[in-house]
């Protein structure tokens, strides 16, 4: 085990940053990078060193910053975080959280979501979707929007689909598969096991279960949905991609089809219906 230790490292003087700007003057450079321990808490040190490389470099070299800080907290927080805010070009937040450590990911948290681009008051959101045709796209793209434009500070945003690279279950962290219920553990297996034990199995839609884990125990799911409008769910590949993470209602909301329909489509089927 390892604690930070303050007394690391070298004092921040003349010579080590002529040093800084002498090395970024090489052609081969393409910028500053500022991380750890936490450069906003060091502005003093940071803004300097910041300011003078616009002075050497103007815009030509790009500064980067990492940080435990996440962007709508560094927009209430004291003036010289701002203002370091305000100078560099891309800001990779948020605090470390090891149980939904990632290494494919690049500079997100989200598998789905490829770059976020703020300039002023306007944010600019680059994602892609599990498959094309995915019918949950209007509402993802609506719901980021809101979710963008609650942040005081952003006035306006662009949400826009990208295609590369391409998304598959495997960009998911191990954490979001196991909400899903994408792996296997001692308990799923003993409730399976018990399920199988028993004499006769009663069918069970429940409505909070991804369903593609319903279309794999029940034959004639797919075919009941369709029936009740919901006709995207036999596009190849639907099942297998978006089907892991959504549900009965959040389908029925992005098809707009009655959910009370559907309930009693599969209750005249011979099903048990958990709503709830």
């Amino acid at each position: 085990m390892a604690a930070q230790n303050f007394n690391y490292g070298r004092p921040y003087t003349q010579e080590l940053e002529d040093k800084i700007i002498e090395d970024m003057s090489q052609s081969y450079v393409q910028g500053l990078t500022l991380l750890g321990g936490e450069p906003f808490l060091n502005t003093w040190v940071c803004l300097k060193l910041i300011n003078r490389v616009r002075k050497e470099f103007g815009h030509t070299k790009d500064i980067w910053s990492w940080s435990g800080y996440t962007w709508d907290e560094l927009q209430k927080e004291t003036p010289d975080k701002k203002e370091m805010l305000s100078k560099i070009d891309i800001l990779v937040d948020g605090r470390f959280m090891d149980d939904l450590k990632d290494l494919t990911l690049q500079f997100r948290g989200s598998s789905m979501i490829y770059g976020i681009d703020i300039e002023g008051d306007h944010a600019t959101i680059k994602m892609t979707l599990t498959i094309v045709g995915c019918p949950l796209s209007t509402y993802l793209q609506n719901s980021i929007e809101k979710a963008v434009l609650s942040v005081p500070e952003i006035k306006t945003c662009d949400v826009k689909l990208v295609w590369y690279p391409v998304w598959s279950p495997e960009r998911m962290t191990t954490a979001a598969k196991q909400q899903l219920g994408m792996l296997d553990n001692e308990q799923a297996l003993d409730q399976e096991e018990e399920i199988e034990d028993t004499e006769e199995k009663q069918k069970i839609i429940d409505f909070s279960v991804p369903i593609k884990k319903l279309a794999e125990e029940y034959p004639d799911f797919v075919q009941i949905m369709y029936d009740c409008g919901f006709t995207r769910i036999k596009i190849p590949g639907l099942l297998s991609t978006v089907g892991r993470v959504m549900t009965i209602p959040l389908g029925a909301q992005a098809m707009k089809i009655d959910l009370d329909k559907i309930k009693r489509a599969f209750e005249n089927k011979g099903y048990k219906v958990i709503d709830k």
